[in-house]
């Protein structure tokens, strides 16, 4: 089974190099923001992704790629902070 799926991405590979360019997509985004009140809050969401990939036909109808994405956020409310991050 591994032996047939790696011919499979080599055909893959070797078809797409001649069939036409690939792709590279960056993500980023960033938010921030604090209440103030009696209580001070504040709030705060980073995300960010990367992706390359390569078109398997010419008509790019078919995309394949790898992707790398994190996602974080923290807030604070009443001096406690709770945070969270993923990848």
């Amino acid at each position: 089974m591994k032996k047939l799926l790696f011919l499979f991405l080599i055909a893959v590979c070797f078809t797409s190099l001649k069939a036409s360019a690939g792709n590279v997509d960056l993500n980023l985004l960033y938010y921030s923001d604090t209440l103030s009140t009696t209580t001070n809050s504040s709030s705060s969401k980073t995300l960010y992704d990367f992706c390359v990939g390569f078109s398997v036909y010419k008509n790019d109808s078919i995309l394949i790629g790898w992707n790398y994405g994190s996602y974080a956020t923290s807030s604070t409310a009443n001096s406690s902070t709770t945070t969270y991050s993923s990848t």
